[in-house]
């Protein structure tokens, strides 16, 4: 197979880039199980002894995307908490937006067998879940606080049923059997969660920023 990359830096570079990106696209989308590194082979269009001199082996692959996609999930949260010049309607948003991206990231068939195979795998995934709804819940009691949010809810129910909801819907099988798109499923399960929290000044100020 005659690879399109040389031996430059660069090349080196730009070879380990796509191999991840081709690598994540299959796990994500085909679970580990069922992904051969003959198949991430083809994809890039390497030689096996190209892609082994880089990862000894199927797991090690994993192990390095998975990894990546969690820590790029843990930095666009973090930042998006600390982007104190948004207002609360839009770190919320954002932040939402942000748990659905990663479902759709995180896909079934790769937690179901993450969760079967690799139990160290999952506890990463897992306190990466736990870690986003911590979040979530800091920006509902923040609105909460600033009058937008009803005082009345309960933040952490609240913020683990939207989080449940979106993984529940966003499902291929959910999506392909009713016949809706991800982007209109999640805008409507993002209007519901922001229409049962909001007070009268906060359906004002939603209003009048055309979020409901």
């Amino acid at each position: 197979m005659r690879s399109r990359y040389s031996e430059g830096n660069t090349d080196r570079m730009a070879l380990s880039a796509e191999v991840m990106r081709q690598a994540r696209e299959l796990f994500s989308s085909r679970g580990f199980s069922s992904v051969t590194m003959d198949e991430v082979c083809s994809a890039v269009r390497i030689s096996k002894k190209t892609l082994y001199a880089m990862y000894p082996s199927k797991e090690a692959l994993f192990d390095s995307a998975l990894s990546r996609t969690l820590s790029e999930i843990d930095a666009e949260s973090e930042a998006i908490m600390k982007q104190r010049k948004l207002d609360c309607f839009d770190r919320v948003k954002a932040i939402l937006s942000l748990v659905r991206r990663s479902y759709a990231l995180l896909s079934r068939p790769l937690l179901e067998d993450i969760r079967r195979y690799a139990p160290q795998a999952w506890k990463k995934v897992h306190e990466c879940r736990e870690k986003e709804l911590r979040r979530l819940e800091s920006l509902v009691a923040d609105g909460v606080r600033e009058g937008l949010f009803r005082p009345d809810m309960n933040v952490a129910l609240g913020s683990l049923l939207y989080t449940e909801l979106v993984r529940a819907v966003l499902s291929p099988d959910f999506l392909i059997k009713r016949n809706y798109r991800a982007d209109e499923v999640s805008a409507a399960v993002f209007n519901l969660f922001l229409r049962a929290m909001l007070t009268d000044k906060g359906r004002a100020a939603a209003h009048a920023r055309g979020l409901v």
